[in-house]
């Protein structure tokens, strides 16, 4: 069970002094299967919903980012430059949003890092394509 194996049930004796804490532990390792598969379940239409919107979201932002380069292609206007940046800022937010989404929250390694204000200002500048 400290593995996270919640189908194998527990040895219960009832005749020794463990039997009643074995038994009470064993209902604990069916309530927090049954708990894992209800949160599964709740989550489901949550991802299916971040996905579909994605979709959608990248589905217009490529017209806007192609139809932005070849309106460059006639008139080299820096504007469009930054709509086709923006575009493809908003493409890699999606992109990581639909990644995210994929994968379960359990998954997911963080790792805290002290970095200075020098590079802090580096990442948001590469953050911002117009900045």
């Amino acid at each position: 069970m400290a593995r996270g194996r919640l189908d194998a049930p527990l040895a219960v004796h009832r005749g020794d002094a463990f039997g009643a804490f074995s038994e009470s532990f064993d209902i604990l390792r069916r309530e927090l299967a049954r708990s894992r598969e209800r949160e599964a379940q709740a989550q489901q239409p949550r991802k299916t919903l971040v996905s579909q919107l994605s979709h959608d979201i990248r589905t217009p932002l490529a017209t806007i980012h192609a139809t932005s380069e070849v309106m460059q292609l006639s008139d080299p206007d820096p504007r469009l430059q930054v709509i086709m940046d923006k575009a493809g800022q908003i493409d890699a937010l999606t992109r990581d949003l639909l990644a995210a989404n994929a994968t379960d929250a359990e998954d997911l390694g963080v790792t805290l890092t002290a970095i200075g204000t020098p590079e802090l200002r580096e990442l948001i500048a590469a953050a911002d394509a117009a900045g």
